[in-house]
């Protein structure tokens, strides 16, 4: 998360407008400490903070945001890159294995290599060109459609079942379709007329 409110604060100099919604879990003082870097930054005001979030506020979330990014280090099954997808909203992600597999050529990548702000200018310059948008588009609608039995939970739920058989349903504490709850990954949206990231 340290990467994410690093390349933010990039982004909010480039884009007054820009706001970001970190959602997931964490305890009150990884919570706190991620508080701290956004208020260092200067960018806490533009910074929100999530947690127990209902799947309808998932799913508002990104129908109001341009995009997700997701800087996450320890991913199995990117649940979020896939919302993202099936909702038709860019991804910004890391070439983690495990995003890549779920995300395909439909997200733009973020290179480990690269500086914070060479990642904002990445992001800000993509949701700036609308054939790049549409281009995205294009392979996240293939991509939807190449993942859709995993992405409609048939293939996860199965999966949660053979991993616990003696109680037949999904772990304690799991949601959304059976997923375990994402702690790592985040949506970026604005406020008024501004770019929503």
């Amino acid at each position: 998360m340290d990467d994410l409110l690093e390349i933010f604060a990039h982004l909010a100099r480039l884009d007054p407008d820009v706001h970001l919604a970190i959602v997931g879990g964490g305890s009150a003082e990884q919570l706190a400490r991620l508080a701290d870097i956004a208020s260092g930054a200067g960018v806490a005001e533009r910074v929100t903070f999530l947690q127990n979030v209902t799947d309808g506020v998932i799913k508002a979330l990104y129908e109001r945001c341009d995009g997700l990014i997701s800087c996450s280090q320890h991913e199995g099954f990117c649940v979020p890159i896939a919302d993202a997808m099936l909702l038709d909203r860019p991804v910004f992600c890391r070439p983690d294995p495990a995003m890549l597999e779920v995300a395909g050529d439909a997200a733009v990548i973020l290179p480990d290599g690269q500086d914070a702000q060479a990642k904002a200018r990445l992001i800000a310059d993509t949701l700036a060109d609308p054939a790049r948008l549409s281009a995205l588009a294009a392979s996240r609608q293939a991509r939807r459609a190449a993942l859709a039995p995993g992405l409609e939970g048939a293939i996860i739920w199965q999966a949660l079942r053979q991993a616990q058989p003696e109680r037949g349903a999904a772990p304690e504490g799991t949601q959304r379709g059976g997923a375990a709850p994402c702690r790592n990954s985040l949506t970026v949206r604005t406020q008024g007329q501004g770019k929503q990231v």
